[in-house]
């Protein structure tokens, strides 16, 4: 159990890795004609604004989402038993760490969909 429970960190530094080399690839890549940098300032601005508009809807229907899923976990869940230590961990533990994990996980999103290379 304990050589698998490395296998997620590791595939998860081996995967920035590989990211970080294709992004430097890319972005060394020449830029096209002035022309063409013109259009993809245009396609970028247009797609920020609809990302920004899309946030702000996927925000609120995520905090929705989050409160409700909180509430049926503290309502129909049972105390389970963390494998790592032994601790048993009440419904009500279970369901706000789930909805923290779910606003984590959106915000993450939100921030991937939104960075702005150099």
């Amino acid at each position: 159990m304990s050589g698998i429970v490395w296998l997620v960190p590791l595939s998860g530094v081996i995967a920035v890795i590989a990211a970080a080399l294709l992004a430097r690839d890319v972005l060394g890549r020449p830029k096209g004609t002035p022309e063409m940098q013109e259009v993809a300032a245009a396609i970028y601005e247009g797609a920020m604004a609809f990302l920004n508009r899309q946030y702000r809807t996927i925000g609120m229907l995520s905090i929705v989402t989050a409160v409700l899923l909180g509430l049926l976990l503290a309502g129909i869940a049972q105390p389970v038993t963390d494998e790592l230590t032994g601790r048993v961990v009440s419904p009500s533990e279970l369901a706000w760490r789930t909805s923290v994990a779910f606003i984590v996980g959106a915000a993450c999103s939100a921030i991937a969909g939104s960075v702005k290379p150099p």
